[in-house]
């Protein structure tokens, strides 16, 4: 087991089926029509876009923030952390 595993295990099955299908572009979606609450989704998707470090992780877990969880204190500064991530990978 390596730690992409472990957080992935950390996260509903549904939302783990759509990161294995690469369906990234749903997450936020799965996250606004289910209107999810918990923060520590959001926090464990962070980590996994981190561990994983392509655009598409950081540019899904920037508007995680961005969009559904901006209410958070720290929801911008995340957001625009993830989206300059993004930028220095391209």
């Amino acid at each position: 087991m390596n730690s992409t595993n472990i957080i992935l295990d950390l996260l509903p099955t549904e939302l783990q089926r759509m990161l294995e299908n690469k369906d990234l572009d749903n997450v936020l979606t799965y996250f606004m029509s289910n209107d999810i609450s918990d923060e520590k989704l959001a926090y464990y998707l962070s980590n996994l876009a981190n561990q994983i470090n392509t655009i598409e992780y950081h540019e899904m877990v920037a508007n995680i923030y961005h969009f559904h969880f901006n209410y958070v204190d720290s929801a911008y500064n995340l957001a625009y952390y993830h989206y300059w991530q993004s930028l220095e990978i391209s």
